[in-house]
């Protein structure tokens, strides 16, 4: 009797185990496939103090919403106008997939080759009138933690200084704003945080805005609103992060502005401010230094810097505006405002708060590249920009094609692009002679300064760059 009762159980544990062999969410196939869907970018932002941000996350939705990541090499989107260029349109990628993975990933890519599909418009994230963003607090299962109550979420988005619609409102010249927004919970994820965690270390972005809105979809009409906070009551993995992302919320499949957000992420309006930026599509700019988080002049790199120049004591440090290029990109300086050209005397703005409808923008062409200009900008500590180091000239070096385009000048090389090497004043001048490009600053305005932009003298000492 026991050798039947051994031999039964002896059975039953190989019988299970060749089961779970061959359960399908524990198979790991990989196989060369091609797929259509939607790109799109995912930034995730550490915890403050980080020098180098993190590569942007790829992911491809298919059209039933499902994200797969992807691994996608620079060769590859070169041609498409870089990785930028690709975020938010359809594609076909063809690779090696590696499929049925467990979480709610469908699969992850090596990407071998990757095309438009040019039959399709892609979706255009709106930037103007009326976008309005719903915050949604969630708890893990097993932290009982809430942070900040409704009420403090609620003001976060008011019309009033330092609430976010009133710092979109100065950033777009009223051309956005966040009217109509809300915020609703605490309400209590299915899982624990350590079940939102996958295999990787990476937090299950999928999973956590599927069950975040999941918890409120019965209180809230996720269609009337252009974003959605995600609020969570602890750490997530590293970072916190915005994007693009495609849920189907109240029967409708569609991509939101999207951001995932831990407590230190909303302590400080700063960090809501550029992810906020991430969701409207914006990358980070750079420095000469190609860092990443060294560019004081835009929230959209160092949002930490100069915060003692504005704080709010509830909503802590706020954020500085977004450069130039960045505000051209989301349509915001409108074409009479804009100089393109590489010869020329203008008048240039401040670029926040104007003033005049002088020129906000000057774009001068590097060579005969459609991809590669320099951007020229006055920056003045008006408004949100209270936050900046200085009163100048602030001039930048873009290419296109890199995942961070604009990186801002430093003409004294010592790793600091907040002091007086990348602030350009009166009686400076900007030289690339390589490029036989020079930008003089001639004369400053009540809310402005004067340039001039040509081929620089032959008797012109050239200033050292560090173009990369």
């Amino acid at each position: 009797m026991k050798r039947r009762t051994w031999f039964s159980i002896s059975l039953l544990v190989f019988l299970l185990a060749v089961s779970a062999m061959f359960t399908p969410t524990a198979i790991a196939q990989t196989a060369r496939a091609t797929q259509t869907g939607w790109l799109t970018l995912l930034w995730g932002d550490d915890v403050p103090g980080t020098s180098t941000p993190r590569a942007p996350r790829l992911l491809l939705f298919d059209d039933n919403g499902k994200p797969s990541d992807i691994t996608l090499t620079a060769e590859l989107t070169r041609d498409l106008g870089g990785i930028l260029g690709l975020n938010r349109q359809r594609v076909v990628v063809e690779g090696e997939w590696t499929r049925a993975v467990t979480g709610s990933q469908t699969g992850r890519v090596i990407a071998r080759a990757i095309r438009r599909v040019e039959t399709r418009s892609a979706p255009r994230t709106q930037t103007s009138g009326a976008q309005p963003w719903v915050t949604i607090m969630c708890k893990f299962a097993d932290i009982a933690a809430e942070p900040k109550s409704l009420t403090y979420f609620q003001a976060m988005l008011d019309n009033t200084k330092p609430g976010l619609n009133h710092y979109w409102r100065e950033q777009a010249y009223d051309a956005m704003n966040l009217d109509g927004s809300a915020a609703a919970g605490w309400f209590t994820l299915p899982h624990t945080r350590a079940e939102y965690i996958r295999s990787d270390g990476a937090a299950d972005l999928h999973a956590l805005a599927d069950d975040c809105t999941a918890a409120a979809e019965a209180s809230i009409a996720f269609p009337n609103f252009a974003g959605i906070h995600l609020a969570f009551n602890a750490d997530l993995d590293c970072c916190a992060w915005g994007g693009n992302f495609t849920l189907t919320k109240n029967g409708v499949t569609r991509a939101w502005n999207l951001t995932w957000l831990p407590p230190w992420a909303y302590n400080d309006l700063t960090v809501l401010a550029h992810e906020m930026g991430h969701g409207l599509g914006l990358p980070h700019s750079s420095s000469v230094y190609a860092r990443g988080y060294d560019n004081p002049w835009d929230v959209m790199s160092d949002p930490w810097s100069n915060c003692s120049n504005l704080r709010d004591s509830v909503y802590g440090c706020l954020g500085q505006h977004t450069i130039a290029y960045h505000k051209d990109r989301l349509g915001w300086i409108p074409s009479p405002q804009k100089f393109i050209g590489a010869t020329g005397a203008i008048t240039l703005e401040q670029l926040a708060m104007p003033q005049s409808n002088n020129y906000k923008l000057a774009q001068i062409p590097i060579g005969d590249s459609a991809t590669r200009f320099y951007t020229v900008e006055v920056r003045r500590r008006v408004g949100y920009d209270a936050k900046l180091p200085n009163q100048v000239v602030i001039i930048h070096e873009v290419d296109t094609t890199r995942a961070n385009p604009a990186y801002v000048m430093d003409n004294d090389g010592n790793g600091n692009t907040g002091d007086a090497g990348a602030q350009w004043t009166v009686g400076e001048v900007f030289t690339d002679a390589a490029n036989n490009i020079s930008i003089a600053i001639t004369a400053a305005t009540a809310t402005g300064y004067r340039i001039t932009i040509g081929a620089p003298p032959s008797q012109r000492i050239h200033l050292p760059l560090l173009l990369r």
